[in-house]
């Protein structure tokens, strides 16, 4: 019974600190006595009582309130061996030895916990914090009662009645109790703690009928144990746990995720533009009197509205050099010239330029040079001087008319699209045996060695890499949650390696192909199933651009 017990509740606890974060489990050991009809006082005999341990797990809900979750095991037992010379109960000769486990969920008041908020010097000095518990549970209880009768003696009918009861026994029950607390820090405590057990029974020692059975019997625990908190840590105090306080070092305040912020603002000092006057965290905690969208402190014109691309000033023409310094304010021109504009896009502007609709140079007065393969653009303005432009202004042809210039397409000969600079999109079956290959390509359990059946799919995949030679090929390998988190990132980068070496064996180059290993990281089911796990030990294939494929 005990083995099964706790190995119940260690999996109980396991699961709980997986989906809680301010947690307590602790453990403690003691001992237990009863009080019943073999108890010669109104406590238990010191002399009968017997080990106990348990564990607990705590839910704190409040500083003042908390939920328990309790195991215990344990022993207990009476003779009338205990009793005084000259009450009878000595020639009695009745004695039992009980076994119990409890599984109990209880209430915890903790009646000095509002001293940590109203008065914290005094919370400080109570070294010792007194907790009330109140619960329920069930007790499983096997009593083995023995009634010292002589061999040739009859069995008396109230000893033959306590018998026949059926033994073990599951009892519902209450508990109640103190808990004192001897603080250790800020994550651990030393506990003191006595636990009354009622079941509303007079079964605890197996003696009823031959005893007092208008007596109810009671279990007593008492013992000692260290409990530890798991909490996020809050290394500065102000509320916010580090992983989730942009400053977990400074104290700071709920609206700027757990950051100073001195203005009140919302936006923390440490990325307050304007730390002492209050803002908008859409212009950096600055202040935008204009309206434009630039905050003040960046605004060279702060109360006249402007663009961005003028540091907030105005602009009648567009062309991002504010009014007051651009020399043609009515026609949009460029910055290099002042505002003005080149029409020809000779380099020179169009009030200096004497042939302003022709390309020209400006030793040449601004007018027309040679255009050697005739397509309208000047050989010192041709990207392919010697190819007639097919596209743009650029002078280049685009041979497979994808709207990507030969020399920028990565894959000239192939029509393409704008994401893949030029290169065609992979098809859907090709799609699809990317993702079949994710599921087939299988190992022996717990190594890198590929199952034959995985080499028919890696085949395939060595026909797709040479069908695009512009692409790369990511190999990344993933494993599920069992195991340790180490081992398993070992593995996973194993078995992207050995798909990289059978692709290179199969004449694939090695400089065409990346693999790396993530472990149990970056799961895409649940671990927590069988079906999760096995469809999270992957590896996955995905054809890259390579841009420098050219």
């Amino acid at each position: 019974m005990r083995y099964y017990l706790f190995i119940w509740l260690w999996v109980l606890f396991s699961g709980a600190l997986a989906a809680q974060s301010r947690l307590e489990l602790g453990v403690w050991g003691g001992g237990a006595g009863y009080l019943g009809d073999l108890t010669p006082f109104f406590y238990p005999a010191p002399a009968e009582v017997q080990p106990a341990y348990g564990l607990l797990l705590r839910m704190r809900q409040t500083p003042a309130w908390s939920f328990r979750f309790q195991a215990l095991y344990g022993g207990f037992r009476g003779d009338d061996r205990q009793a005084e010379p000259d009450n009878g109960q000595r020639r009695r000769n009745f004695s039992f030895q009980s076994q119990f486990g409890e599984l109990s969920a209880a209430v915890e008041w903790d009646p000095w916990a509002y001293l940590s908020k109203e008065k914290p010097m005094l919370r400080s000095r109570c070294f010792v914090a007194p907790v009330i518990v109140v619960g329920v549970g069930a007790m499983y209880l096997k009593a083995e009662p023995r009634f010292g009768l002589q061999d040739d003696q009859p069995v008396p009918p109230a000893i033959q009645r306590d018998l026949d009861v059926k033994s073990p026994l599951i009892l519902p029950g209450i508990t109640m109790g103190g808990l004192w607390n001897l603080p250790l820090g800020r994550s651990a405590s030393l506990f003191f703690h006595v636990n009354s057990h009622y079941q509303w029974t007079d079964r605890l020692d197996g003696i009823s009928h031959s005893g007092n059975p208008k007596a109810r019997d009671w279990l007593l625990t008492a013992g000692t144990g260290l409990s530890f908190r798991f909490q996020p840590k809050d290394s500065d105090r102000d509320g916010f746990a580090d992983k989730e306080d942009a400053c977990p070092r400074l104290a700071g305040s709920p609206s700027a995720r757990g950051c100073p912020d001195r203005d009140g603002d919302g936006v923390e000092d440490a990325e307050d533009a304007c730390p002492d006057q209050p803002g908008l965290a859409e212009y950096s905690g600055c202040a935008d009197s204009d309206g434009d969208g630039i905050m003040d402190k960046a605004d060279q014109c702060p109360f006249a509205f402007g663009y961005e691309d003028t540091h907030g000033c105005p602009d009648r023409d567009n062309d991002c050099v504010i009014d007051s310094l651009d020399a043609c304010p009515d026609a949009e021109g460029l910055l290099v010239f002042d505002g003005c504009p080149d029409s020809d896009f000779d380099s020179i502007p169009d009030p200096e330029d004497p042939c302003p609709l022709e390309a020209g140079l400006r030793e040449h007065g601004g007018c027309p040079l040679p255009d050697s393969d005739c397509d309208g653009i000047v050989d010192a303005m041709d990207l392919c001087p010697h190819t007639p432009d097919t596209i743009g202004f650029t002078g280049c042809p685009d041979s497979d008319g994808d709207g990507w210039i030969d020399p920028e397409d990565c894959c000239p000969n192939e029509p393409g699209i704008d994401s893949l600079q030029g290169c065609p999109e992979l098809k859907a079956e090709e799609k699809k045996l990317l993702e079949k290959a994710m599921k087939e390509v299988r190992f022996k359990t717990g190594s890198a060695i590929l199952l034959t059946d995985s080499r028919k799919i890696l085949d395939q995949i060595v026909v797709l890499v040479r069908n695009y030679p512009a692409f790369s090929l990511d190999i990344r390998g993933h494993t599920d949650s069992q195991g340790k988190a180490e081992s398993n990132l070992i593995l996973s980068r194993k078995r992207a390696q050995a798909c990289f070496d059978y692709l290179v064996q199969m004449q694939v180059p090695s400089e065409r192909i990346r693999w790396e290993g993530y472990g149990e990281t970056l799961p895409i089911r649940d671990n927590r199933t069988p079906q999760g796990r096995a469809i999270n030990r992957r590896v996955e294939f995905e054809l890259i651009l390579a841009v420098d494929s050219k």
